[in-house]
């Protein structure tokens, strides 16, 4: 099913279906759009939330509601971009392509059966989800400074625990630990595709991307203490590990020292993070 939008119209199949109209114009403006019938009457809304954490920042996501359903649907801001088929995220595109796929219009009248199928495969509730991870974060701010609780001469172990999927996302879950005591939790996220795609953030390229991830795009890596506290985080466009106590950077040629196998897996290359932060007393 093809799909694109201009001057406002959403086209499917070169039929034009309805208007994705944005609320307030202007560069600096949220990006909320009004859906309307080709007559102008309104049919749905999509709004952006945003709240801010003293770890990782803005989180904002977007609700997408329609007239005759009781359904809102959320979408986080990745979940967005995976709708997007540029390198500028075009919104009303993403909208677009979101009716397209559910069906949500159907002679220019809301299907409810497509928003409930939009539900179903985007169930989350990011807004009692990011309010509960702030609040965390705020009450972990006023510890960062606590001293660890590692043991410097111990084997550390790190393991996967569980893979979680929503969507087009994945997110991952390893337990650290030494001996039988945890003393941390590695989240991985990132698109679904890439799961499988073992070499990708430590080996990631724009080419390697392109070729070899599918579309998938390389994993975020967060490592927390074991009471979810947020220690530290792995850009992978970047192959550099930022510690939050010290603001230090450390980039992926040092800490593929600190494992004595060959990184050749996600799992090694979380082990050598793992031994880094245990070693130097972030963990």
């Amino acid at each position: 099913m093809k799909s694109n939008v201009k001057k406002g119209k959403l086209y499917i199949n070169d039929t034009a279906v309805c208007i994705i109209e944005k609320m307030k114009k202007g560069f600096l403006a949220k990006q909320e759009f009004f859906i309307k019938s080709l007559d102008e009457k309104e049919i749905g809304t999509v709004y952006n939330h945003d709240l801010t954490g003293p770890v990782t920042g803005l989180k904002s996501w977007f609700v997408f509601s329609f007239q005759g359903s009781t359904d809102s649907v959320q979408l986080s801001m990745s979940d967005v971009k995976q709708f997007n088929s540029g390198l500028l995220v075009d919104y009303a595109e993403c909208i677009g392509k979101v009716i397209a796929k559910y069906k949500i219009l159907e002679n220019g009248t809301i299907n409810v059966a497509g928003v409930k199928a939009f539900k179903q495969d985007y169930a989350k509730d990011y807004g009692v989800e990011y309010a509960a991870v702030v609040e965390k974060e705020k009450t972990c701010a006023t510890h960062k400074n606590d001293p660890a609780l590692s043991i410097s001469e111990e084997p550390v172990i790190v393991s996967l625990r569980n893979i979680d999927t929503s969507g087009k996302l994945a997110t991952m879950y390893y337990d650290v630990k030494q001996k039988e005591t945890a003393i941390g939790v590695i989240v991985v996220r990132g698109h679904i595709k890439s799961v499988s795609e073992e070499d990708a953030e430590y080996d990631y390229s724009s080419g390697m991307m392109n070729l070899n991830l599918k579309g998938g795009g390389p994993m975020y890596y967060e490592f927390n203490k074991a009471d979810g506290c947020f220690i530290a985080n792995y850009n992978p466009e970047e192959k550099i590990l930022f510690t939050w106590k010290d603001g230090l950077n450390t980039k992926s040629t040092d800490l593929k020292k600190f494992n004595k196998e060959k990184i050749n897996s996600r799992l090694a290359y979380l082990q050598a993070i793992a031994n880094f932060l245990v070693q130097k007393r972030y963990l």
